[in-house]
């Protein structure tokens, strides 16, 4: 079944009632995602949209590599430990991943030298005993998992690691496994943090390649002018080779101003090949292509009328039939 028959029938098991438009958006990631030809879409979903699975069921059934970002952690360990093994028992089988930045792990080695040191033999007794026990059976030794936290832990966070030379890398440490798991993983979840080093380095390097990205909470990137450079360059190289990239926020049209109008000025420039498009979960059936440097990006309405002056508004979207909120400037 296609991701619009898994969310409009709630006898499938994936929703209990029918959401106009979360299955709008979802018709849509999928259009976008099982494309061959490069292309972005931007979507703006409020609250109650129901939007993490009108992104994660198309990004099961795509059977291409995704990596999806978000700037929550509340929102990160949901997609891993609730939504993604839900969908996965009910749609597709598939290898799923949460790679966290590095310094979120406790590192073996830096454990291991810390046990010697006079600060560590001051600890309770059942505090030591309580991180040993967790270093040992830990599959990632993620340190959010000490509860409470680690007195000590800021000595034990990976910093650089060493891997080719750690006695602990192949067997013993939970950093590098979550490394090795998300790159083999078809879908991997990360932070904005994550993404923009990963972009800084050249893109892949920590999180391999991948097909498609999809990043959550973009207005999370409003005002970080470096990364959005980075992130730019990065998407305009994906989409070159094929790639797809969707960028959902929940916030109002207004609050995204000044990131629409660096992607239209990056984006209409003749930067992006060989298509750029922004639609609307309430134009489902209207595919608006805007060809390499031709026109502008065109909102749409509800009832998929074009708004008159594009200029001086900013890319919406709202449930069909639902009123369009016309505040933009």
């Amino acid at each position: 079944m296609a991701s619009v028959e898994w969310l409009s029938n709630p006898a499938a098991g994936i929703a209990r009632s029918v959401r106009p438009g979360q299955v709008t958006m979802a018709r849509i990631v999928e259009e976008t995602l099982l494309r061959e030809q490069g292309q972005i879409v931007f979507l703006e979903a409020g609250t109650g949209t129901g939007k993490s699975f009108a992104y994660l069921i198309p990004a099961l059934l795509s059977g291409k590599r995704v990596v999806i970002s978000t700037a929550k952690k509340a929102l990160q360990n949901q997609l891993v430990e609730k939504d993604l093994p839900f969908l996965c028992g009910k749609i597709k089988e598939t290898s799923y991943a949460l790679l966290k930045g590095k310094n979120n792990y406790a590192c073996t080695l830096r454990f291991k030298e810390l046990v010697t040191n006079d600060a560590y033999k001051r600890l309770p007794q059942y505090e030591r005993t309580m991180v040993e026990e967790w270093m040992e059976t830990s599959v990632y030794n993620d340190l959010s998992e000490l509860i409470p936290p680690f007195t000590l832990d800021g000595q034990i966070r990976v910093a650089e690691c060493v891997r080719k030379s750690c006695p602990h890398a192949e067997n013993a440490c939970g950093y590098v496994d979550a490394r090795d798991k998300a790159l083999g993983a078809q879908i991997v979840v990360v932070n904005h943090a994550l993404l923009a080093y990963d972009l800084s380095l050249g893109g892949g390097k920590i999180l391999g390649k991948y097909d498609a990205l999809v990043i959550d909470d973009v207005h999370d990137l409003q005002g970080k002018e470096q990364t959005q450079d980075e992130l730019f360059h990065f998407m305009n190289e994906l989409m070159a080779k094929g790639g797809q990239i969707v960028l959902t926020s929940d916030r109002p049209p207004q609050a995204l101003r000044g990131l629409s109008d660096r992607l239209r000025s990056r984006f209409e420039g003749g930067l992006v090949a060989p298509l750029v498009s922004w639609r609307t979960p309430a134009s489902a059936s209207a595919v608006i292509p805007t060809p390499v440097g031709a026109g502008a990006i065109l909102p749409v309405r509800a009832d998929e009328a074009v708004i008159r002056d594009p200029e001086k508004m900013v890319w919406t979207w709202t449930d069909p039939g639902a009123r369009l909120i016309e505040d933009y400037r």
